[in-house]
């Protein structure tokens, strides 16, 4: 493997960076998402020669490209031996283009094809989870709190189990969104994990993060984000038998739900 891979990087460079940045996705990333984030490095040219060589593989409905099991160990290690610059721009679209995957499947989760959508997501689970830890090693962090969020949203609906493990990850792209400046990502990723510790039974710390949301939207003044999380906290509010409090939560949030229509 190692071989083919340095053929591979003689006879394309892009090539065998695409090659290694494919042992990110162990579910494989769909085709036409790959292609469309237009980088060198996810070029045709460079997918073309990768399946030419046998170094990945094209399968399934939704066309998905992989490395085969033991080859992605290989890429692996390559991928983590490479400086972070080398995928930055790479990585950042993949982030843009896996949010806007996401925020579809979530919005088709009530529709006729939700059972096939919930099933989508699923198999996207791991992809996003490699993504969003690779983003943060690579401190390519643009983006990736919109991403975290629309994740954790969709993880709350389908996950029947296993969604405790998932706050960690959240609270490292919380406090990198917090360190890059983005108040509106780091809002969306907090509001995300409120919801996710109502889900665990972890009250007080949702209470928190939906605290903490809350005066980062009105900081941007993002409205709606301020009204769902003034929702939410009154959802809290009843659960919590404080009924006055959720009373006002709510009455706040509907004035700010019609002012958003209007």
């Amino acid at each position: 493997v190692q071989l083919a891979k340095q053929r591979l990087g003689a006879l394309l460079p892009e090539a065998e960076l695409l090659f290694e940045l494919l042992s990110i996705f162990p579910a494989g990333v769909p085709r036409d998402l790959l292609l469309a984030t237009e980088t060198a490095i996810t070029a045709s040219g460079s997918l073309s020669l990768l399946l030419e060589t046998n170094l990945a593989r094209v399968w399934g409905a939704e066309q998905r490209v992989s490395l085969p099991a033991p080859v992605r160990l290989v890429g692996d290690e390559a991928f983590r031996g490479r400086p972070g610059g080398v995928f930055a721009e790479a990585v950042s679209r993949l982030v843009q283009a896996y949010t806007e995957l996401v925020a579809d499947l979530y919005a088709s989760f009530g529709g006729d094809a939700a059972r096939a959508m919930r099933a989508r997501f699923l198999r996207e689970d791991q992809n996003i989870r490699q993504l969003v830890e690779s983003a943060l090693r690579l401190e390519t962090t643009a983006g990736l709190g919109h991403l975290a969020a629309r994740w954790l949203e969709g993880s709350c609906h389908v996950r029947e189990g296993g969604l405790a493990e998932l706050g960690p990850l959240a609270e490292r792209v919380a406090s990198a969104a917090r360190e890059a400046g983005d108040e509106k990502g780091e809002a969306n990723t907090l509001q995300a994990l409120g919801d996710l510790y109502v889900r665990t039974h972890r009250l007080s710390e949702a209470e928190a993060r939906y605290d903490a949301a809350l005066a980062l939207f009105r900081a941007v003044e993002d409205r709606l984000g301020e009204a769902n999380t003034l929702k939410a906290l009154g959802d809290l509010d009843v659960r919590t038998h404080r009924l006055t409090e959720a009373e006002a939560r709510y009455d706040a949030a509907l004035a700010l739900f019609r002012a958003v229509e209007d």
